[in-house]
């Protein structure tokens, strides 16, 4: 799925590669549970995240069922990785099954914090921080105002394919800015058109 992931991760040193091939895989599962019902399909996507967050708990506990959970646990345990980041992880991920609208760059940051911002916190721990504890805590607020950041640019970079799936994550107070509005967004089969 990510070609400049796999080819960042070569730079990783073997143990950092592996938890980071575990992070990537738990987030990406997540995230295909979310993006496979599409829009017509909620109750499966709904059951799906329901078993994701059941067998992290699980792994969590010791019991990891099947390779990426078995991979995760060892790489919570590694990297002293909090639990909590990952529920965290998994909520941000499930507002998209039935999609929000965003008043506010507040707002949106929220969202982004969920999806985007656990992700930077999980890779502070794995490439380390020399220095301690508080060091660590620092970083990865650093990490969080950076996952937000790479959100955003997500968010924008893939407008037309969001609307496609009857998502739009621009504030509305921004859209009225410049006289449009949600529906709008959704409605514009032009922004789903060729990538340039």
């Amino acid at each position: 799925h990510a070609r400049t992931f796999t080819l960042a991760s070569y730079f990783l040193p073997a143990r950092k590669r592996r938890a980071a091939f575990a992070f990537y895989a738990f987030c990406r599962e997540a995230d295909d549970i979310v993006d496979s019902g599409g829009r017509s399909d909620r109750p499966s996507v709904v059951k799906a995240l329901r078993a994701h967050r059941h067998d992290l708990v699980e792994a969590l506990d010791g019991r990891p069922s099947g390779p990426v959970f078995r991979e995760l646990r060892w790489a919570t345990r590694e990297f002293s990785i909090p639990g909590s980041t990952l529920f965290e992880l998994l909520d941000g991920v499930a507002r998209d099954v039935d999609p929000e609208t965003y008043e506010t760059w507040d707002d949106l940051e929220n969202y982004c914090e969920g999806v985007a911002s656990t992700v930077g916190v999980m890779c502070a721990h794995v490439f380390g921080v020399p220095g301690g504890h508080a060091d660590l805590e620092i970083a990865s607020e650093h990490a969080r105002t950076l996952g937000v950041a790479m959100q955003l640019t997500n968010i924008l970079r893939d407008v037309g394919e969001d609307a496609c799936n009857g998502r739009c994550y621009l504030p509305s107070d921004e859209l009225r800015r410049f006289s449009s509005e949600r529906s709008a967004v959704l409605e514009c089969n032009s922004l789903a058109g060729p990538p340039r």
